[in-house]
Formats: C-alpha cells, structure tokens, sequence
C-alpha cells in the first residue's frame, strides 16, 4: 500500500519528459487482437522490456463516475484494438483530478496517456505486482504523471493522439475488414504499434500464416517545427514463401521511425491511412533475357527493349519498354542494367566484382541532409513491382567529383543515375540482366 502523502505531489510535478522511461517488466492487457496478432505484438514489446496479455476485446466500461475505490485505465492505444493497464482509483477532487494505481505504470515520469472508462473482469494475483483483468472502454482524460508512487491525471481533455485507419481485402477469400484506432504520440513505441496494428488487422481478414503476394499503399500526413506540410505516400508490393505477414509493412514501419525519432527536427503526425490487397498467389516474374534491335544509337534517342519474362509456373511473355540515351554522352559503349525493383543480386556482384578487383569504393563525403531529403528518398525508392533500367555503375560519373563521392556505396548504388527509368507492372519483377549499346557521337 503507497500512503497518500506520498502521491499527492504527483499533482504539482513538472512536465518534462526523460529519455529513457520504460522498466523491465510492465504487463500491458492488449484488446482486439487474433492469437497471431498477440504474437507478434510480443515481439515487438519485447525490445522494450514489456509483455501483453490478451484481454479478449474492447467490450463494455462502467458509466460510474470515478471516485476512491473505482477502476481506470491507462491506454497506449484506442479504438478497436487497445493496449494498455487497469487500476484503481485512490483520490478524487472536484475539478477532475485524480489519483491512482499506488504504483507506477511504466514509471516514465511526466507523460502523455489516455485515461479510460474500464470494465473489470477478474483479478490475477502476482506476488511481484498483481493486476486487474477487464476491458478498456472510451476515454476520458489524460494521465499526465507516472511515478513510482502511482499515477496522476485529469478528466476531460484528452492527450494528443495520432489517428490510424488500416483496411484490409483478402482477395483469395473475398473478406475485407477495417480497424480505426488512436495511438499516444510517442516517438519510441508509435513505430511498434504501427506495425502490430497493420499485422494484426491483415491477421484478422486473412485468417492464416504462410506465404502470399501483399500490396501496401499507406499515407503519412504530418507537419514539421515550421508548421509546414510533409506527406510520405508510398505504394508496393511484397511477396514471401513463408512469412508474409511478418514482412509486408517493414517499408511502413521504417517511415514512421523516420519521422518520429529523426535527428533533425520534431514532427507532428496528423494520421496515418494504411490499405493492404493480400492474396495466396505468387505474383512474381523473373527477368530472362533482355535484347535491342538498334544496338547502335545517338545521344538522345529512344531506344526499344524488348524485356521477356516469365511468371511463377505461367507462360513467358515479352514487354517492349524504352529507354532515353543521355543527352551529353560523350560516344563509345554504354552498358545498360536491367533489372526487377526486388533484385539486389546486380548490386551484391558489384560489390563482391569491386573487392576481388581491388577497386576501393570512394569514401563517401559527409553532407548537411534535411528531413525532407529522407521523406523525398521514402517516396521515390524503386517499388519490387517495377521494371527499372539505368546506366551501368561506373559510367556516366558526375562530373562534380563530391557529387561521385556522395554516390558511392550501397547507398548510392539503390539511389541510382540521374538517367534511371522506370515501368510499373502489377506482379514483383526479379532477377536482371545487362545489354551494350553503341553511342555513336
């Protein structure tokens, strides 16, 4: 039992947040989640020294006013599925503040949680902290102070919140659902909880776990310290023989983790919107052969290359797509890579080609990025369902030796040439291929 005398100060504490705020060994009670959903949703707690246990659902909550002796909640995240914790009530006042649990919650100090209306289903006793079972229903303050004494809040307003709309379509079952939820703005745990909510909810609607094609389109709406709009909007598909639930969102999840603990400036998030197509078939086609009839060129034209492939157990197919022969190619042979958006096989025999030959990589020159830089490389990345053809590494070099140096590496081999083209197809491309071309000056 905590006296009152201990937690009384928690109404007047100051409202500055520490860095490092979660203990080891938190129970959160998660509702809204599929047995898979829960799963996954350990794992992800886990990095974070906490666990969940699954609460069965949102369901009802009492419409009794809080006072002495009341259960409250404490919530992460709202809506259709929740995460968070139930105590009880220890003090009440007249303007709606109060006081509760006796113990802290995650004892981050000044913070920024839902508080909810409960239901209590059951007690589970613990000799290291026993905790109340039951559903976290609306809510209707904030709790503000999380000590080691207990926690402090207020009824009425509630915290700032990030709002997040996921849909679902399983297109071999015919089955769709939605989930809509409020998540705290926390700039650790939001990115984790992004990724259980999408993989929970694609859990739901598919009703299994293996392999399968997947399309994730999501929308990040936010503004930055100067108040000014930024938007990530970022379309592609995935495809996994095993694990397709585990790998759909990873895209997602490393946007939002951009934006929330990037190093350049804060960021408000206004919502996030999430649509996912999953199906059973393998969407992917292989890249076999890559041929021109007009091997030899000028500066500037359009050449025609004809690109076959051939789709998982379907027949091979041929697509003429085309490429434009820089402008200011100054003649002689130009080497052409053609490859699918999943390949990273012409990449990793650059790199090993480099080592055997000794070729060092140019030592990549520290540049000044701007949040907006990473959220523009997000937006642009090339998509595992595209088509892409660009000028061979090593040809076509800047002639603005910072900027070769800035291209260098992995890094600058994903990003491209300026030259880099690109054609959109509705199944994942792999594999890749090369063809010379005569520039005839």
């Amino acid at each position: 039992l905590t006296p009152i005398g201990k937690m009384l100060p928690l109404l007047d504490e100051p409202r500055e947040l520490p860095a490092d705020w979660i203990p080891k060994g938190t129970a959160l009670m998660a509702g809204g989640f599929t047995e898979y959903g829960m799963e996954y949703l350990q794992e992800k707690l886990q990095p974070f020294g906490l666990t969940a246990v699954n609460s069965g659902g949102t369901g009802a909550s009492s419409d009794k006013p809080l006072e002495p002796g009341s259960s409250v909640g404490v919530a992460l995240m709202q809506g259709d599925m929740t995460l968070g914790a139930l105590g009880t009530v220890t003090w009440t006042d007249d303007s709606g503040k109060i006081l509760a649990f006796g113990h802290p919650f995650m004892q981050r100090g000044s913070s920024n949680f839902f508080m909810n209306k409960v239901w209590v289903l059951g007690v589970v006793p613990n000799l290291q902290s026993s905790y109340k079972v039951g559903n976290l229903g609306e809510a209707i303050g904030s709790i503000t102070q999380d000590r080691s004494s207990g926690i402090g809040g207020v009824v009425g307003k509630q915290p700032a919140s990030i709002p997040m709309f996921v849909t679902v379509n399983d297109s071999s079952r015919g089955q769709a659902n939605s989930m809509r939820m409020r998540l705290i703005d926390d700039e650790q745990l939001v990115p984790s909880m992004v990724d259980a909510a999408v993989v929970n909810t694609v859990s739901k609607t598919v009703d299994r776990n293996g392999g399968g094609t997947a399309k994730l389109h999501f929308t990040i709406t936010g503004v930055d310290s100067k108040k000014e709009m930024l938007t990530i909007d970022r379309e592609n598909m995935y495809y996994s023989n095993d694990a397709l639930l585990k790998n759909l969102d990873a895209e997602l999840t490393e946007a939002v983790t951009i934006l929330m603990q990037n190093k350049f400036e804060p960021v408000q998030i206004y919502g996030i919107n999430v649509e996912a197509e999953v199906s059973n078939a393998v969407q992917v086609a292989e890249i076999l052969n890559v041929r021109t009839k007009n091997a030899k060129v000028k500066p500037g034209d359009k050449v025609a290359i004809d690109v076959t492939m051939k789709p998982y157990r379907g027949e091979e197919f041929t697509k003429t797509v085309y490429f434009k022969v820089p402008k200011d190619h100054p003649g002689g042979k130009l080497a052409l890579n053609v490859r699918g958006g999943s390949s990273m096989a012409w990449a990793i025999e650059l790199l090993r080609k480099q080592q055997s030959e000794g070729v060092p990589a140019a030592k990549k020159k520290e540049t000044r990025h701007k949040l907006s830089d990473y959220i523009k490389s997000v937006n642009t990345a090339d998509k595992n369902n595209e088509l892409i053809i660009d000028v061979a590494m090593g040809q076509m070099q800047p002639p603005n030796p910072e900027a070769a140096a800035n291209d260098a590496g992995l890094a600058g081999m994903l990003q491209g040439s300026p030259f880099k083209q690109k054609y959109p197809f509705d199944f994942i491309i792999d594999g890749e291929s090369e063809i010379v071309l005569t520039v005839d000056k």
